[in-house]
């Protein structure tokens, strides 16, 4: 009977995250987004100076960040605004511009800041200044400046995972700082006030999503020897104990968030089909340790053994299947507090 549930109301809120996911896989934009860039050059030319990299990126983070709003809006159970779309597009220009201002130009986050609000006449200075700009005249969270800070010094310390070794605590640390505090500051769009239980639950949920980019970048990060939690391990089973011990706890945390439990439930089919993903990247490395006689070193695997594609449609069934079958146990707050 769950499972009729789950893939009933699955089915109930599919539509728009489907919208999303083909929309950017045909690598097109629609009207909203080409409304959104149109206003996005007149008012920050300089996003026109940006190198084709860039905005590579930050068409995949507008991807998420859309992703990422459906989420918060299930849970919520409402539709976004105008103002709360736009908002959240343009932390998503913004995001992958501080990625490089840190990591390729070394700013640190008090330069940023200090880029923001008090610029001088460079292309970089002038577009964060603006993209500050319009964020908060678009953002009404009493949070956003804080997760935004907390964003950027999270990013700032990731630089120590290129730096020699860490110990796997230092390590998962960053990568939940990283993680929660840029879905907590993607969270912030959304004009509906962050209770202490949702903080802490995104938080989770961005560091769980985190880990998970790093399964994905395995390849790409055994290369420039930057140090996550899956460079670190040398067993495929530890990692995926970890990983099912995080969506564990995620679970935990969103039930308790005090809205009603089917939209608690909506939303965390919505994080599982996401989540669920990494389990297809993980069982691709354990039939390579199992090749390798038990011993699992990234380093020994070619590209392509490492690369995961989900753009199979028998993997996105399994995903689907996997989420389908997840008896998912929401107990708290019948209603909405």
């Amino acid at each position: 009977m769950w499972r009729l549930d789950n893939l009933l109301q699955l089915a109930h809120i599919a539509l728009p995250f489907l919208k999303i996911y083909f929309t950017h896989r045909q690598g097109s934009s629609n009207r909203r987004q080409v409304a959104f860039w149109s206003e996005a050059l007149q008012v920050i030319p300089e996003l026109k100076h940006l190198p084709d990299f860039l905005r590579s990126r930050i068409r995949h983070y507008q991807f998420a960040n859309s992703l990422t709003m459906q989420w918060f809006n299930v849970l919520h159970n409402k539709k976004p605004s105008a103002h709360e779309r736009n908002a959240g597009w343009y932390l998503a220009v913004a995001t992958p511009i501080a990625d490089f201002l840190v990591d390729e130009l070394g700013k640190n986050a008090k330069e940023i800041t200090s880029m923001m609000e008090k610029p001088e006449n460079t292309i970089y200075d002038q577009m964060a200044h603006k993209l500050l700009g319009q964020s908060q005249r678009l953002n009404s969270n009493k949070r956003f400046m804080d997760f935004l800070y907390q964003t950027l010094r999270a990013q700032e310390k990731s630089l120590l995972q290129k730096t020699g070794m860490q110990n796997v605590d230092t390590v998962k640390q960053i990568t939940w700082e990283k993680g929660g505090f840029a879905l907590l500051l993607y969270r912030t769009a959304l004009s509906i006030p962050i209770s202490s239980q949702e903080e802490k639950a995104i938080f989770q949920i961005g560091g769980l999503m985190q880990l998970h980019n790093d399964i994905f970048d395995l390849f790409r990060d055994t290369r420039d020897d930057i140090q996550t939690l899956p460079t670190h391990i040398e067993s495929v089973n530890t990692l995926k104990s970890i990983y099912e011990k995080e969506v564990r706890t995620t679970i935990e945390m969103v039930d308790a968030i005090p809205v009603a439990k089917h939209q608690r439930k909506r939303f965390l089919l919505l994080v599982l089909l996401a989540v669920n993903t990494g389990y297809v990247c993980l069982a691709q490395y354990e039939a390579l340790e199992k090749r390798s006689k038990g011993k699992f070193t990234p380093k020994n695997y070619t590209k392509h053994e490492l690369i995961c594609d989900m753009d199979q449609w028998s993997k996105i069934a399994w995903v689907v299947w996997k989420t389908i079958n997840y008896k998912i146990a929401v107990t708290k707050f019948d209603e909405a507090v």
